[in-house]
C-alpha cells in the first residue's frame, strides 16, 4: 500500500529534480500540460522503477483530487508493469479520465505491452475507449492500436478509423493519422486501398498521407503515389 509519507517523499524528489529550462521547452511542446515541474523522462523512469508497490501507487493517485503531470507519467509507466489483465484494465479504466495531454497518452500507450494471450481482450478494451467522453482517452484507444498492425488486426483498425467523428478534436485526428501512417509502413497496398475509399475527414486523411510521405521507411515511388492521393 502506498502511504502518505511515500507520497510526500516522492513529491519532494520531483520538486528537487525540476529543471526550469526543460520545463519551458516541454511546456511549449505540450501546451495543455497543466501542473508541471519540469522533470526529465530519464529521471521519471528511474523514479517509476524505484516504486515498489506500483499498483498501490496508482490506486493512491486515483483517489487524489489533483495530481501533477509528472505523477501522471509515473502512473502510465507503472501501468505497464501490472501483470494481471483484470487489474490492468480496471486501473486503466479509472486512469482514462485523467489523461489530459498527448504526452501522457502516448507514453502510457507505449508502456503497456499485454501478454500474447491477453491481446484480444486488450484490443476490445481499446475499441471501447473510442467512445469515451474524454478526447484524450479516445486518442489513447487509437494510438495504442499501433502494435496490432503486425497481428492481423488491420481490417478492424480500418473499420474503427472510419468511425472517427467529424467533430473529433485535433489530437484525436492526429492520433488517427499517425496510426494510418504506420499502417502504410506495415501494409502499404492494403492501407492505400483503404484510404481510397475511406470516410475520413479531409484533415485526418491528408495528415495520414503527409506522415506517410515523411516516413523513412517508404520509397520514393510510394511517396509520389501518396502525394497524388491528396484531397
Amino acid at each position: 500500500m502506498w502511504t502518505q509519507k511515500e507520497q510526500a517523499l516522492l513529491l519532494h524528489e520531483i520538486e528537487e529534480k525540476a529543471d526550469a529550462a526543460y520545463r519551458a521547452f516541454h511546456a511549449g511542446l505540450v501546451p495543455e500540460i497543466g501542473n508541471f515541474y519540469g522533470v526529465r523522462m530519464p529521471v521519471l523512469r528511474r523514479l517509476a522503477k524505484n516504486i515498489a508497490d506500483k499498483e498501490g501507487f496508482i490506486r493512491y493517485q486515483l483517489a487524489q483530487s489533483s495530481i501533477c503531470y509528472e505523477i501522471k507519467i509515473l502512473m502510465g509507466l507503472c501501468l505497464g508493469t501490472i501483470s494481471s489483465e483484470t487489474t490492468l484494465l480496471s486501473l486503466l479504466q479509472d486512469f482514462l479520465p485523467l489523461l489530459d495531454s498527448w504526452a501522457t497518452v502516448d507514453l502510457t500507450a507505449s508502456a503497456i505491452k499485454p501478454k500474447k494471450a491477453e491481446r484480444e481482450g486488450y484490443f476490445r478494451f481499446l475499441q471501447q475507449c473510442l467512445s469515451h467522453e474524454n478526447p484524450f482517452a479516445v486518442r489513447f484507444g487509437y494510438v495504442a492500436m499501433i502494435p496490432f498492425m503486425k497481428e492481423g488486426y488491420l481490417q478492424q483498425i480500418f473499420s474503427v478509423c472510419d468511425l472517427l467523428q467529424d467533430g473529433a478534436t485535433y489530437y484525436v485526428k492526429m492520433g488517427v493519422s499517425w496510426l494510418l501512417s504506420v499502417a502504410l509502413v506495415y501494409a502499404y497496398d492494403g492501407t492505400v486501398a483503404y484510404l481510397k475509399s475511406c470516410r475520413l475527414d479531409d484533415f485526418t486523411y491528408n495528415k495520414a498521407l503527409q506522415k506517410g510521405r515523411e516516413s523513412l521507411r517508404l520509397n520514393s515511388s510510394q511517396k509520389e503515389e501518396l502525394q497524388s492521393l491528396k484531397r
